[in-house]
């Protein structure tokens, strides 16, 4: 039997304390570059959007950024794929 591992294991907030990920004000703004680098960044981010979480930085987004995007990609039909858009490097096309 083969265990999986969700993909929560896999992010970079859980070395820092995922308590960090929830302080309110200035401190998001430094908090949310641990998820620059995230492994599962795209992952996360869909997790908030869909289970519409309130609070916290998800994705490298904060609350105030993923209300934004909700409303403004209200119609969207797959958080995935817009998360996927996104998330995609500059100059990097996906087939």
């Amino acid at each position: 039997m083969t265990t999986r591992i969700g993909w929560e294991h896999q992010a970079v907030c859980r070395s820092v304390g995922i308590d960090t990920m929830f302080e309110p004000g200035k401190a998001q703004r430094t908090n949310k570059k641990v998820c620059a680098q995230c492994p599962v960044r795209a992952e996360c981010l869909t997790e908030a959007l869909e289970g519409e979480h309130e609070y916290g930085i998800w994705g490298g987004l904060t609350e105030r950024e993923r209300r934004k995007l909700i409303r403004d990609n209200q119609h969207s039909t797959s958080w995935t794929q817009l998360v996927a858009t996104m998330l995609q490097p500059a100059g990097r096309v996906t087939r």
